[in-house]
């Protein structure tokens, strides 16, 4: 599941994943509180979470999966690699950093660790 409030990224990442023939986006939502609302009805294996976001941003939607559901695994997206935030996602093991800058290059194999339990930054 994709999670990212620009259309254009959730397009980008779907396209990049869906090469590859073992991943299937099954879900896209374009903030933190229809992720957790879609979370619940799709039960996606991974969620690629922005941070930045209206309503309800990645970090507290985070917060809210972890909560309320057993091993959920969500891999952090952000443009910032020092940003507060970031640090915040992230203080719950259940979740990766992988900054939306060298995207192309980690997603794969960060969706592959985090499926895993296995860290990349």
């Amino acid at each position: 599941m994709i999670v990212d409030d620009q259309k254009l990224i959730r397009e980008g990442l779907k396209t990049l994943l869906e090469l590859k023939k073992d991943f299937k986006v099954v879900g896209e939502s374009k903030n933190g509180k229809e992720a957790t609302e879609d979370f619940r009805k799709l039960e996606p294996d991974i969620v690629l979470m922005d941070i930045r976001m209206p309503e309800i941003n990645g970090v507290q939607a985070t917060r809210i999966i972890n909560a309320n559901f057993e091993n959920p695994k969500i891999i952090i997206l952000t443009t910032f690699d020092n940003d507060e935030h970031v640090f915040e996602g992230i203080k719950s093991r259940r979740s990766q950093l992988s900054v939306k800058g060298r995207i192309k290059q980690k997603t794969r194999r960060s969706n592959k660790n985090c499926l895993q339990r296995q860290s990349t930054y």
